[in-house]
């Protein structure tokens, strides 16, 4: 229910969700939808600077919210390489850049994404016969590792895309990495959460 709100809200945002960048502009607007008109003795502001990193959290938990790249550098015959960034939550696509011995030449293949839950699956309908080339490359991620197959040469480099869940702000002057698109819906999930902790959700339920 919450997906299919919030997702109409985003068709429905207006103009300013492209302005709602830094933690004191949310933090505003979504005491301003409480009522509360950015600032009151009812809430302070440590605590709705919390509903706001909440909120970044709750949104990019469950939408395509925040996009990022990386680049490993391979070893020879590994098949697993950790992913450094701790935000990270799935994985969206993968390229390899080859190096091929002896004359060095180069070419660029894209991996294919699978589920980490489907691999089993995925190999056997892909596996290769015994006249065939190399079985198609693919690439899944699980408990924060990325694994590809077949393994890499110590020269080769991963490059992947992928989702992440958002950065905490501290500072008023701090800025999200929300996707613009999603950040009203920081503003609405906080509002929430300020309205709960205040107890205006039980009364608005019990006016209802």
């Amino acid at each position: 229910m919450y997906k299919v709100i919030f997702c109409l809200l985003i068709l429905c945002g207006s103009l300013s969700a492209s302005t709602l960048k830094r933690l004191d502009s949310l933090r505003v607007m979504a005491l301003e939808k409480v009522g509360l008109e950015g600032h009151t003795n009812q809430m302070p502001l440590v605590n709705a600077n919390r509903a706001v990193n909440v909120a970044i959290q709750w949104v990019s938990a469950n939408f395509p919210a925040v996009e990022k790249a990386g680049s490993i550098t391979c070893s020879d015959g590994v098949a697993s390489y950790v992913i450094s960034d701790t935000s990270f939550k799935k994985l969206t696509w993968c390229r390899i850049w080859r190096v091929h011995p002896p004359d060095e030449t180069q070419n660029l293949s894209v991996l294919k994404v699978i589920p980490a839950d489907s691999v089993y699956e995925y190999v056997q309908q892909g596996q290769s016969f015994p006249e065939t080339d190399d079985p198609i490359a693919y690439a899944y991620a699980w408990a924060g590792s990325l694994y590809v197959s077949p393994a890499p040469n110590n020269k080769d480099t991963l490059k992947y895309g992928y989702e992440a869940i958002g950065c905490f702000l501290s500072g008023d002057t701090e800025t999200t990495d929300i996707h613009p698109r999603f950040r009203e819906l920081i503003v609405e999930r906080a509002a929430y959460l300020i309205r709960e902790e205040l107890g205006l959700e039980k009364r608005r339920s019990e006016l209802e």
